[in-house]
């Protein structure tokens, strides 16, 4: 029929379209690296990187039954009383630091909401670090204290095991802001975000799509589980020991945390 609107392209012949290396001009030939977030793709060619946003408002989102029922058993096989242990310590930590933590709201700024080591570009031609793919769809998750986002960078620094990378750079960035951060409280944000991540990685297993992965998934939102343990009883250790300002953000790292 003339005029008509032509069928819309499916997810799938996007994805097989954009993995191919003759796709893009300037591969020449070179393979393309695939990486698949919480909410896009991303195909990272010799000099560019291009990014799809997932086709569903959100990967949680459950189209059937079937589906639906696959999220709640996977969940239900997380370790429920490790998590609420998590979260009291957690509690534990903010009963007994109200003050501090009234007195950072006012060190609030707006910043990435999601910084981690593959978000920051050491090559640019400026010779100035790159800070590249912030949180763009809710402006209340890069409001933030600055603290907190250093402390997701030292976390994931450290499960990438760079420890002594994540520790200068603690030390370096607040020495620069003139911030006297506690180390419990670095210490405190990083069992948040862990938590968070673990949250991320745990949805993962209620998207059908990817029940390929769903033993990865499974190690990836323990191993997080594991790390927010640590660091929130470090947290509430470091506060009924010191005070003091970070001299060293975290002297060691997890046991159990491993590369993701």
């Amino acid at each position: 029929m003339k005029g008509s609107a032509e069928p819309p392209i499916s997810t799938r012949r996007k994805l097989t379209f954009l993995r191919r290396a003759e796709s893009y001009p300037e591969t020449a030939g070179e393979a393309v690296e695939v990486i698949e977030t919480h909410f896009a793709w991303i195909f990272l060619t010799a000099s560019h990187a291009y990014k799809m946003k997932k086709p569903a408002r959100h990967v949680w989102d459950y189209g059937s039954l079937e589906v639906r029922e696959r999220g709640c058993r996977a969940e239900l096989r997380l370790n429920r009383m490790w998590v609420e242990q998590i979260v009291r310590i957690q509690q534990q930590y903010v009963r007994e630091n109200r003050l501090l933590l009234a007195a950072r709201a006012s060190h609030l700024v707006e910043g990435h909401g999601d910084l981690r080591p593959e978000h920051i570009f050491l090559d640019s031609p400026t010779g100035v670090p790159c800070i590249i793919d912030c949180l763009e769809f809710d402006a209340r998750l890069r409001r933030l204290d600055p603290a907190e986002e250093l402390a997701f960078l030292m976390l994931e620094c450290h499960r990438l095991g760079a420890h002594d990378a994540a520790e200068n750079l603690g030390r370096g960035v607040l020495d620069s802001l003139q911030d006297a951060v506690p180390r419990g409280l670095l210490h405190f944000y990083m069992s948040c975000q862990s938590l968070n991540r673990a949250k991320v990685a745990a949805w993962h297993l209620r998207d059908h799509r990817g029940a390929r992965r769903a033993r990865h998934w499974r190690s990836r939102t323990e191993s997080y589980l594991s790390d927010a343990d640590h660091y929130a009883r470090w947290a509430v250790s470091d506060h009924s020991k010191s005070r003091r300002p970070l001299e060293s953000a975290v002297t060691t790292a997890p046991d159990a945390c491993p590369a993701c």
